[in-house]
Formats: C-alpha cells, structure tokens, sequence
C-alpha cells in the first residue's frame, strides 16, 4: 500500500488527513476502525519520509492556525459470515476498501482492497 501510494507523484508535498471519521464499518464484527487508521497513519509516515505531509484533525485544536488539506482517507469494512453445514465450520471473510479522494472536488485519487478470510471454530470472534 505504501509503496502505490509514494508513486503518486501528485501527492507529494501534499497534505492527507487519516483518521477513523469517513471508515464505515458494515461488517458483522466490531472493529476499531481507529486501530486500522493508526496503523495506516504510522506505515505511511514511515515510508514517506516527508514527501507527504498528514495532518490530524486530533489535534487542530492545540494548532497555533489550521492548514488545509488536500486529500482525505476513507473507506469501508465488510463481512461475510458463513457455516459449513456438514461440520459447523464458521468462516468469515473481511474486505477492507480504502479511498484517497481530493477534498475540493471529491474524485478519487488511489482505492485499494484488502482481504482477509478466517476460519472460526467454536463461539464467533470478538474484536476489540
């Protein structure tokens, strides 16, 4: 993800904000979409080395003046659970969609999906 992202030259010295506030969660799970960000947030900052700048709508209120920004993370979560009939096997599988939009006009800059498929024995997992 990262590396799709730092490829984009248009983002370069812009600013993207990464929060939790436009991640819709329509999975069957509870999950901290705030946990999901921050990971995303930290990764890419990692990686960018300044070539990107993040703003955090966390903290503009401590901010001296607000800048900006150019771009805006978003997103969805969604879930399908399934048993199998023969042996009570549960699955789930999770799709995680990210967007980049532009927030003067809202076009969609990059978009990617994540996947992941789990096998649940016993009672249904909790994420927490």
């Amino acid at each position: 993800m990262t590396n799709d992202l730092l490829e984009i030259k248009q983002l370069h010295g812009k600013r993207i904000i990464i929060d939790e506030k436009h991640f819709k969660n329509q999975s069957s799970n509870f999950i901290d979409k705030a946990l999901i960000t921050e990971k995303l947030r930290v990764g890419l900052m990692r990686s960018a080395k300044g070539k990107i700048i993040f703003i955090s709508d966390e903290y503009r209120e401590q901010a001296e003046f607000s800048l900006a920004a150019h771009y805006r993370f978003g997103g969805k979560i969604l879930s399908l659970d399934g048993i199998d009939p023969r042996t009570g096997a549960r699955t789930r599988y999770t799709q995680i969609t990210f967007n980049l939009f532009n927030l003067e006009d809202s076009t969609l800059l990059w978009t990617n999906q994540y996947e992941l498929n789990k096998a649940v024995t016993g009672l249904p997992m909790i994420y927490r």
